[in-house]
């Protein structure tokens, strides 16, 4: 059954509403979570640039819902009310087979985000207390999750721009000059 053109739009304003409206519980419930959870990490980590993202998400929300509003009943019956899948099906696999320097960086990274939850949680709020007296140090606490994600950005550029070792072009040995014919100079000239 068709829903209320009006109220599918009303509804389809905020991301994930218009799918509930329509009987697409979990599709909605999707939509409503990547919406906050995009929102949440931004203000955790201090990274207003991340609210980029949230204008695609709610942009993708609205047609969808209007997609599934407007398509034949026999379409309808075949759309299947389940959970987006943000994480792909195959990630334990492909962790299974990951090895070297990919467990390498990925321990890493997991054991500077407890080193990080650690001290945001014990050591940041005494420290918060002594940096109210001293503006710097105040300001460089309350921004050390945007410098943290900004070093791994760059570390992670830097590494990709230089590559493996040992990858650099080879020049091609099977060159040769032309170096023209009895007569003619290089350009063919006479």
């Amino acid at each position: 059954m068709r829903k209320n053109s009006f109220f599918t739009f009303l509804f389809s304003c905020i991301p994930g509403a218009g799918h509930m409206y329509q009987g697409l519980m979990k599709r909605g419930l999707s939509f409503m979570l990547l919406f906050s959870l995009i929102i949440a990490i931004s203000a955790f980590l201090n990274l207003s640039i991340l609210l980029v993202v949230l204008p695609v998400v709610w942009f993708y929300a609205f047609f969808d819902s209007f997609n599934y509003r407007n398509m034949p009943d026999e379409q309808r019956k075949d759309v299947k009310d389940e959970f987006l899948n943000f994480i792909p099906r195959r990630l334990p696999e492909s962790l299974s087979h990951m090895g070297g320097k990919q467990h390498l960086i990925g321990g890493v990274l997991c054991i500077l985000f407890g080193f990080f939850l650690l001290f945001n949680t014990f050591v940041a709020p005494y420290i918060h207390n002594i940096a109210m007296y001293t503006h710097f140090l105040y300001r460089l606490l309350n921004n050390l999750p945007t410098l943290l994600v900004a070093a791994g950005i760059i570390l992670l550029g830097i590494w990709l721009v230089r590559g493996k070792k040992g990858q650099k072009e080879e020049i091609a040995d099977d060159f040769i000059e032309f170096v023209g014919t009895k007569g003619e100079d290089n350009h063919g000239r006479e």
